[in-house]
C-alpha cells in the first residue's frame, strides 16, 4: 500500500477505493468512482466538464449581480442561483428557473414556490 487513500460514499456509506503511493493516483481513483456513479470529476475535469463548471460560474454571477439590482430597486430576488421572481401583476407572481447548457439559456420552468424553481435548477 501507499500512504494516500481515496474513499468515496455510495448509498451513504463509505467505500475504499485503495492507498496509493501518490496523491495524484488517488485523486484520479476518487474521479473515476465519480464517473462510475454518473458524477463529474471534481479532480481532473474533462473539457467539458469544466465548460459546464465555467457556464454554472457564470450564470451564478450574473444571477447575483441581477439579484443585487433587482434588491436596490426593492423587488423581490433570490438568494439562490439561476431563479428569478417573474412579477405578473399587482396581485404577484412566479419564480422562473433558467440555466445556460452549452452556452445557451434553457429554461427549466415556472413555479409558485422559490423552492421548487431552485429544485429544477439542481
Amino acid at each position: 500500500g501507499g500512504k494516500w487513500q481515496a474513499q468515496i460514499r455510495v448509498d451513504g456509506k463509505k467505500k475504499s477505493l485503495g492507498t496509493f503511493f501518490h496523491e495524484h493516483d488517488a485523486a484520479k481513483a476518487y474521479d473515476e468512482a465519480l464517473v462510475a456513479q454518473g458524477k463529474s470529476r471534481v479532480n481532473f475535469p474533462s473539457a467539458q466538464e469544466k465548460a459546464e463548471q465555467d457556464d454554472a460560474d457564470a450564470q451564478l454571477r450574473a444571477n447575483e449581480k441581477t439579484a443585487r439590482e433587482r434588491q436596490e430597486r426593492g423587488e423581490l430576488a433570490s438568494s439562490f442561483a439561476g431563479v428569478t421572481y417573474m412579477k405578473l401583476n399587482d396581485k404577484g407572481g412566479k419564480w422562473q428557473a433558467q440555466m445556460k447548457v452549452h452556452g445557451k439559456q434553457t429554461y427549466l420552468g415556472t413555479f409558485t414556490c422559490e423552492d421548487d424553481a431552485a429544485k429544477a435548477y439542481d
